[in-house]
């Protein structure tokens, strides 16, 4: 009923024309019959037009328990004090993105700081991009010469723009946002800026620059209308290396698909030598192997998978910690060598001379024997009917996820002792 309060109702003025119906209405669901059925009903007699054809439904934001904010209680969170904390897009972040379906929000600041924790992220995405770029330079990325890692970010961020259209058309606001925060901690942060420092850091960089510098800021205009003033900031930074920009980025429009920018071969590649790289990390991680102390490993595969990712053998080697990688197809498992399994391929690590096994294999023991008691400990309070029955929903959710995750972490350690006993028996 505002639009016709304030422009002039029951005259049919141009302003009334303008702005009603208007386009959608953003409410909590505890209010649509006090609040939305009666102003459809209002509408409707007032003007014979419904109000707005659309309602888009949001949970109510509650505290980290899932109980209802009151002073009362003691739980309730200022707003105005963590947007001054923690910056007022971390704080748009974190309550967007727990708004899935409707549900209520468990509002805390563990949430917000991991919004705050994202847009240090792209802050330094920024300035990573000015320790290379030249000012004086406007950079245009050029296709007709793609590496297999750039064919691969290229389909990500594709496929990403796909997701993201259609869940925006959709009103999926956050799994819109979770679509293009995905994609640039994981897949642009963590992977393609990594495999893209060897050519930054030679005389050609400019293509692969050029490259780097707009998917961010196209990554920008999508994540704009979610976090408004870091992108407007952040965009205000790069736009100086771009040859075609407007004067914000709230005047830019939302990148466009480009399907010939699918490149499905070599995502499957670098997703390969991705999924090897983790396997060889968490390898180095379970045997304590330090991060900055190289080593030796073998790659094989039964089948001929192995051509496909030979020639990406250096990325391989950068992002694992490997001095020698030797690639060869059906080999058996060399003596001394711990293995794990990836996909289709199998690594090997020779682990003789980088850990101390006697220390190893006792670090696998007490781990083993403090843990298995605690499991059987957490298993009992989950077997107490009282506990189940008063406990809140999400404790005792939280304790079956802990006893799960740590029998994982029990079989793993038999797994290890095992194969270290095996590996080092004579």
């Amino acid at each position: 009923l505002w639009p016709m309060s304030v422009f002039g109702w029951p005259k049919k003025t141009a302003q009334l024309e303008y702005f009603y119906p208007t386009s959608l209405l953003i409410t909590g669901y505890e209010i649509l019959y006090l609040w939305v059925a009666r102003m459809v009903m209002s509408g409707l007699f007032h003007s014979e037009k419904l109000p707005f054809p659309k309602v888009y439904v949001h949970g109510i934001v509650r505290d980290k328990h899932g109980q209802k904010m009151s002073k009362s209680k003691g739980n309730v969170i200022d707003p105005l004090d963590m947007m001054k904390k923690y910056g007022t897009d971390a704080m748009r972040f974190s309550l967007i993105i727990q708004a899935i379906g409707g549900k209520d929000i468990p509002f805390s600041e563990t949430s917000i700081i991991g919004g705050r924790n994202f847009v240090n992220k792209i802050y330094n995405v920024s300035r990573f991009i000015s320790l290379y770029a030249n000012s004086d330079k406007k950079y245009s990325p050029k296709y007709d010469n793609l590496d297999e890692a750039d064919k691969w970010i290229l389909s990500r961020f594709n496929k990403t723009c796909e997701k993201y259209s259609l869940n925006m058309d959709n009103m999926l606001l956050p799994e819109a946002l979770d679509a293009i925060y995905g994609f640039l901690w994981d897949e642009f942060c963590d992977w393609y800026l990594e495999f893209s420092k060897p050519q930054l850091n030679s005389q050609n960089k400019d293509a692969k620059l050029a490259l780097i510098i707009s998917i961010f800021a196209d990554s920008l205009k999508m994540l704009h209308p979610f976090m408004p003033f870091v992108t407007e900031e952040l965009y205000s930074h790069i736009s100086v290396y771009l040859e075609n920009k407007s004067d914000f980025l709230i005047l830019e429009r939302i990148p466009k698909i480009k399907k010939e920018l699918f490149f499905e071969e070599s995502q499957k590649n670098i997703d390969n030598i991705m999924g090897i790289i983790k396997t060889v990390r968490s390898l180095r991680a379970q045997f304590s192997i330090a991060p900055n102390k190289k080593i030796k490993a073998l790659l094989t595969c039964e089948n001929g998978s192995l051509n496909s990712i030979s020639h990406l053998d250096s990325h391989i080697k950068t992002l694992a910690g490997i001095d020698i990688l030797d690639i060869i197809p059906k080999a058996k498992k060399p003596q001394k060598t711990i293995g794990a399994v990836s996909g289709e391929f199998n690594i090997y690590v020779d682990i003789e001379g980088n850990i101390d096994i006697n220390k190893e294999r006792a670090r696998l023991e007490k781990e083993k024997e403090e843990l298995s008691p605690l499991i059987e400990k957490w298993e009992d309070k989950l077997k107490d009917e009282s506990f189940v029955k008063n406990a809140p929903k999400s404790e005792v959710e939280k304790l079956a996820e802990r006893i799960s995750e740590s029998r994982d972490r029990l079989n793993r350690i038999k797994s290890l002792l095992e194969d270290l006993n095996e590996t080092f028996s004579n």
